[in-house]
């Protein structure tokens, strides 16, 4: 964290930092020893910042501690709905997305919070089932990112949507 914190403030002195949108991701950015500082750090050197968060380390005190560093924007990874996303995501990932959408809640995040989903081939068809999961949780943005056959996906080719799948993708947006 000291090494990115220090990037952060060169960055800083050498251009408005102001204009600069900061998204911290990996697997999870809340695992990582001293993240609050280096969100800290963007915070004071004017940085506009954000996070993408499977949610698995985003309990009460996490939330408290992101609303106090002035966390801008949270992005909750959740690919379907509830049964959909623990079979792609593991069990229980769910149930930690919607008890992480509370603790911010309850912390009184007042940033941009939205809901980010994978599509994969097994979720398109689940799409009206989990805008109506997303309304329900009250969260008031939802980012569809078709999967890309990289990474773990190119292990997978049964997840990468075809192009017949990203054209009904996006009919449903049309249309929704």
């Amino acid at each position: 964290a000291a090494q990115w914190i220090e990037v952060v403030e060169q960055v800083a002195r050498d251009f408005d930092a102001r204009r600069i949108m900061v998204a911290v991701t990996g697997g999870e950015p809340l695992i990582k020893e001293g993240v609050y500082d280096l969100f800290d750090a963007l915070r004071r050197n004017g940085f506009r910042y954000g996070m993408v968060s499977n949610s698995t380390r985003l309990d009460a005190t996490a939330a408290r501690d992101l609303v106090r560093v002035g966390m801008g924007s949270i992005s909750l990874s959740m690919d379907g709905p509830p049964e959909l996303n623990d079979r792609l995501r593991g069990k229980g990932a769910s149930a930690k997305t919607t008890a992480a959408i509370q603790h911010l809640k309850d912390a009184g995040y007042r940033g941009k919070l939205e809901i980010l989903s994978t599509l994969t081939t097994p979720t398109i068809d689940t799409l009206e089932a989990m805008r109506a999961w997303i309304a329900a949780q009250r969260v008031p943005l939802w980012r569809l990112a078709p999967v890309m056959p990289i990474g773990r996906a190119e292990d997978h080719p049964e997840l990468v949507p075809e192009a017949a799948d990203v054209r009904r993708l996006l009919e449903w947006i049309r249309a929704a």
